[in-house]
């Protein structure tokens, strides 16, 4: 399957892609777990939930840290809570390359809103 960028995704809605790019963040709460990857054209959001499959996809999603590289294949749909207003739901995830836990420089650093 072909790469696409993030930016893409909007015209591949009901299709399945393949993004790459690295971890910007994950968010695991309870059976679901949500992962942001990042490329150069922008963020897509993956959602994982512990009952598809045997759950190894959500347990290697909670093991991945951030700043990892790796690639998300995916059925898009629209989500108006999702960044940009679109998301993956993964049937495949390859760790391309995993960053070490914690980076001794912050990479990604969140803005206050103050």
């Amino acid at each position: 399957m072909e790469r696409i960028f993030i930016s893409e995704i909007p015209s591949h809605v009901g299709k399945e892609v393949m993004v790459s790019g690295w971890v910007h963040a994950i968010r695991a709460q309870g059976s679901i777990a949500f992962l942001l990857v990042r490329d150069r054209s922008g963020l897509a959001q993956a959602v994982v939930l512990k009952s598809s499959g045997d759950g190894s996809l959500f347990e290697l999603v909670k093991s991945l840290s951030v700043e990892s590289v790796v690639s998300v294949t995916g059925k898009v749909k629209q989500e108006a809570q999702a960044p940009g207003g679109y998301e993956i739901e993964p049937v495949a995830l390859t760790v391309l390359s995993k960053a070490a836990p914690e980076l001794p420089i912050p990479v990604v650093v969140e803005k206050s809103g103050g």
